[in-house]
């Protein structure tokens, strides 16, 4: 939780951080909050399109929530963004 609001900081201070979304998210998630932890993946890849361990992080958080068929589409797309991210595959 401590985490979470230190993120929320960084975001305040720069909210076109993508990186402070996806670290939220990752904090989120270890918390299982599943949703929550989506949406700021979802923000980390609006801002930044190309980020694939967001990618790969929203599937897993997509498979907790069984979105078998989201979270392969995610695993896809951060295997086309990185071809050699062995976790994805």
């Amino acid at each position: 939780n401590g985490a979470i609001e230190d993120y929320n900081k960084a975001i305040e201070l720069d909210p076109k951080n993508a990186d402070a979304y996806y670290k939220r998210g990752n904090a989120k998630n270890e918390l299982e909050d599943y949703t929550g932890a989506i949406a700021d993946y979802n923000k980390a890849i609006e801002l930044d399109p190309k980020y694939d361990f967001a990618y790969y992080w929203r599937g897993n958080a997509k498979s907790d929530l069984k979105d078998y068929k989201g979270a392969i589409a995610d695993f896809t797309k951060a295997i086309e963004l990185d071809a050699k991210y062995a976790d994805a595959y």
